[in-house]
This record gives structure tokens, sequence and C-alpha cells, in this order.
């Protein structure tokens, strides 16, 4: 593709964890910094994060956050933050925001902007996620809603272009927003590094090795798999449940293993803490099935997961939320489940473990196909480039 170098403004709340968002963010990044000068802009960042964006050859800048009091103090974070950016972004700078409040700073600041939904901002619009918050918190959450919302659907209303990741988002994007996405940029997987390069049990599985990645949120759905776990546990089939993590939460974290003290599968679940990245391949090679529970009616657990994904591309097969229907392909990668509905949902699992070992090794070959056929960080970040470089000649 013929590229015109131009500097390429990217703003992003923060990249501190190990999160899907994060991980998205720089591999479209580290791809488009190979032709293009990256500049980015954020609230906050974690040392290793500083390390792998300098490393890719983009620009850091931290802008100011107050240290706390967030939202009571956001006016003045978006006026010095405003008055920061308007030192380096002009009017006609091709910029790329995310979330609010970056979708607002970056409308204000230049007429040639793309600005991508994830998914509504949960704290606002999500009543699953409210919900879960202490009363005080629910309401410090009304006051910040009813103050900034309004400025949140002016962004997205007033952006040049509004991406998302999939079809699935859309019908939130719509109910919140009133706008169509223009352009999608879905999840990838580098298939080369997730690949399934260990050979898999070629014989009938005497245990099964289930898989499952937690932050602790509502959206995840942990407290449904642990559920679904002591149903499953009623068939008499032995199974490990390996947990892993991208945000630590020992509260959160201590209720779930109370949890499965109370109901006897303590001894076969396993949390293993955060994974570092390098290690993440083998983790998913190691699991005969991996199970995601994101809940069926928050968007930031039913549309998308690059846990999904990664774990496909090495080969293991996934059960998960119906919510998207494109991440997995049913009966042939994997199966869609209600994660509320624990038995039902169990016996799914079960359908799996009986599955003949032909019949799973057919299933593994085709859920590494189906990722490498549909999910390519190299097309996604070749669409938001050549989407950049037309507003930059516009």
């Amino acid at each position: 593709m013929n590229t015109i170098p131009f500097d390429f403004h990217v703003l992003h709340t923060e990249s501190v964890y190990s999160r899907g968002g994060e991980k998205y963010l720089y591999e479209l990044l580290l791809r488009i910094a190979k032709t293009q000068r990256v500049h980015l802009y954020l609230h906050a960042i974690s040392p290793k994060w500083r390390r792998l964006y300098k490393q890719a050859n983009i620009s850091v800048t931290q802008l100011w956050k107050p240290p706390r009091l967030f939202w009571l103090l956001l006016p003045l974070t978006l006026l010095t933050n405003f008055l920061q950016l308007k030192q380096i972004l002009k009017r006609d700078s091709v910029v790329f925001a995310t979330n609010f409040p970056m979708n607002f700073l970056a409308v204000l600041l230049s007429k040639r902007t793309i600005c991508h939904c994830f998914e509504p901002l949960a704290i606002f619009y999500d009543p699953v996620r409210v919900a879960s918050l202490s009363k005080f918190s629910q309401l410090c959450v009304a006051v910040a809603k009813l103050l900034y919302a309004p400025l949140d659907i002016w962004a997205y209303n007033t952006a040049t272009i509004l991406t998302a990741l999939a079809p699935s988002v859309v019908p939130y994007i719509l109910e919140t927003y009133r706008r169509n996405p223009d352009i999608f940029l879905p999840n990838g997987v580098d298939t080369r590094f997730f690949s399934p390069k260990q050979q898999k049990k070629k014989g009938q599985i005497t245990v099964l090795t289930i898989g499952h990645s937690t932050d602790y949120t509502i959206f995840k759905g942990t407290e449904n798999f642990l559920a679904i776990l002591v149903s499953f546990s009623r068939a008499n089939i032995p199974f490990v449940a390996h947990i892993s993590e991208s945000i630590a939460d020992p509260q959160i974290k201590k209720q779930y293993l109370s949890y499965t003290q109370r109901h006897h599968i303590h001894h076969q679940v396993r949390f293993m803490g955060n994974i570092d990245e390098s290690h993440l391949a083998d983790y998913y090679r190691s699991l005969d099935v991996f199970v995601y529970t994101g809940s069926v009616v928050s968007a930031g657990g039913s549309t998308a997961s690059l846990s999904v994904l990664e774990a496909q591309a090495c080969g293991t097969p996934v059960i998960r939320s119906m919510g998207d229907d494109q991440e997995i392909w049913e009966g042939k990668t994997g199966f869609y489940i209600n994660p509320r509905n624990h038995r039902r949902a169990s016996k799914v699992i079960e359908k799996f473990f009986r599955l003949s070992a032909k019949e799973k090794s057919a299933m593994r070959r085709a859920a590494r196909e189906y990722v490498c056929a549909r999910f390519s960080w190299d097309s996604t970040s070749k669409v938001l480039l050549e989407t950049a470089k037309n507003l930059y000649t516009l």
C-alpha cells in the first residue's frame, strides 16, 4: 500500500494492565509505526507498556490527571489536557481517540478525528456494571453521568469517522449514541506467536483441563463460571480449572476461593495470577477447552474477547457466552452458552468432554484455521492506516 508519511496522534485513557483494549491498541500502533510517526497521549502508563512503545519507536506523552477524585475534578483535567494538547495538535491533525474523555478532547482539538468505540462507557450506560457498585458510588456515577454523558454523546456524533470492533456491538452503540459505525476495526491475533506448536493429546482425555480468564469484574462473569463448574462436578468427570487474571483484586479473589471451598471444588480450581505475555501461548496450549462467560447483557462482556481468539489460535476449542456471533464457529471450533444457565452450560462442557478423540482433534484444527482466516492485526491496522491517510489527504 502506498503510504504518505504523516503524524498520527492517538488519545487513550491508560495502558497499565494487560487487558484486551490495551493489547488491541498496542498491536495496531506497532504496525502503523512502521511507516508513520505515531504519538500516544494518555493519563497513565506502566513501565512495561512505556518500554514496549519505546521499542516500537512510538512517542509517549503522559497527560495530567488528579491522583484522586477523577470525576469531581474532570473539568480541571479537561482544561489542563486541552491546553497541553493545543500546543501540539492543530485543527488539521489526524487524531485517533478511544473512550471518553479522550473522544471529547479529540473533537475539540481537531476536525480530522477517528473515534473508536469499544463499547458504550460502562460506568455511564451499563446497568449491570453500575449495580455492582456500592450505593454511594452509584450516586456519584449518576451525578457524573448527568454532567458528562452529553459530552460523550456529542463527541461520538461529532467525530469525522466512528469505528467499532464488530457488528455485535452496533446495537449498543445505536441505543446510546444514535449513530452507526462507519468502519469496523476487528480484533486480531499474532498467529505466529499464538500457535499450537506443542502437539495436543491424541488420545481420549481423562482429566479435562478447563481455562478461564478474569479481571474480577461483572463483565467476565467468573461467578457464573464457578457456578457452572459446581454443576459440572456433579457429572463425576475429572477436571481441573486454571483461572488467569489480567487485573488483581485480592478481595474478590478471596470471595471466589471461599465459594469454591463451600461447594467442594477448591482442589480442582487453581488461580494462576497474571500470566506474562511471553508465557500466555503456553497457557492456552495446556488447556483442553477455554470457557468465556462474559455477561450476556453487557456490551463489555458479550461482544468481544481477545482471549477467545488467542486460545483458538493455539488450537484450543472455546465455549463462550452468546453475544458475539463471529468469534467462534458453533459446533466446529466450540460452542455457545448462556452462562447464567449453569446446568445447561455444564452440559455443554460435558458434551465437549464426551466427543471422540477424532472429533476433538478436528475441532482443534478448525479453531486454528478459523482464527487465521478471519482475525489479523495486519489487516485491521491497514484499514485504520488507510482511513487515517484518507483524512490526512482531505
